[in-house]
């Protein structure tokens, strides 16, 4: 293909077709009108001889086996194109306007989004920063379906491929109020734990089988009275004036105590620390940009204050 009688614009409209299904959504993500961006998808499906997109239920479309198959290659070669335009240009803190996208769950926005705010407001005034609630990454759909620059958590499943460092470590507490009748026992056992009704956290679609539960029936027991929530402030939040109990981290758990008259004791069962990381795509991994945000949510996560 001759490529100077080619507009490379073209590359960057197909690329937004691929990822919304939608040609309204794809033009706002472009910056086009609906008619342009049908006329734009109607020169695309002259060049590949496919249409590319079928009408499917409701407003989206369904991409053809073609158009699924030009998905990594057509946000590869994009990724190139930004590389070769942009990989001299020196990110400057003080100067920069650059939107950052970060991916957290509600935890990790607690223990690091107030300290993140607080020097980006000093060091880098008109940066902006967008937060995208993300508890899972076991494939690379969150970096391509969003403009997601990096996404904090402990992902076990998450690519082999993406990058990835250590933030910070936190270890399982149990809560409850401070007068709660488990607190009375100078040694707590799993088998105390399990005689009382908890509100459980889970993250995930179905949340019938939490962590606790599993740590339970590992150990032969059964609570069958219990609350099941998904964020784990709103498990803290539900605990004074009950006795309900929570299993939750010690970040996250401290700063509220005081406040809600609550009580944290370690688990009375093994619990692995919860690891945070950061995780990004290689070809971000030399922007001065990102290496820039990324060496700062290290350092705040390594402070206490």
């Amino acid at each position: 293909m001759n490529l100077s009688g080619l507009n490379l614009n073209l590359l960057v409209a197909l690329d937004a077709l691929l990822v919304e299904c939608h040609v309204t959504s794809a033009g706002k993500r472009v910056g086009l009108s609906q008619p342009a961006m049908s006329t734009v998808l109607k020169q695309l499906r002259e060049i590949y001889h496919d249409e590319l997109l079928l009408r499917g239920q409701g407003s989206r479309m369904q991409l053809t086996d073609l158009a699924l198959s030009l998905r990594e290659p057509v946000r590869t070669a994009l990724q190139q194109v930004e590389i070769a335009f942009s990989g001299h240009q020196i990110f400057e803190a003080k100067t920069s306007s650059r939107t950052f996208h970060v991916g957290m769950s509600d935890y990790i926005s607690f223990v690091l989004l107030p300290k993140l705010i607080k020097r980006l407001s000093r060091e880098a005034p008109d940066v902006k920063l967008v937060i995208h609630h993300i508890n899972r990454l076991s494939s690379y759909q969150p970096f391509e379906s969003q403009p997601i620059d990096l996404i904090l958590g402990n992902f076990a499943k998450a690519p082999r491929s993406l990058m990835c460092q250590r933030l910070f470590s936190d270890k399982g507490v149990c809560v409850a109020r401070k007068e709660h009748a488990l607190f009375k026992r100078k040694k707590i056992t799993i088998a105390d734990l399990a005689k009382h009704k908890h509100v459980m956290v889970s993250y995930m679609d179905d949340p019938q089988d939490t962590f606790l539960d599993q740590i339970f029936r590992e150990h032969g027991l059964n609570v069958t009275t219990r609350f099941v929530v998904p964020h784990a402030l709103m498990a803290l939040y539900v605990l004074p004036g009950t006795d309900l109990v929570t299993h939750t981290v010690s970040k996250i758990a401290e700063p509220l105590l005081t406040a809600l008259k609550l009580r944290a004791i370690d688990s009375p069962f093994f619990c692995p620390d919860y690891v945070a990381n950061q995780y990004w795509q290689p070809r971000h991994n030399n922007d001065s940009g990102h290496q820039w945000m990324r060496q700062l949510i290290k350092d705040l996560a390594n402070r206490d204050d």
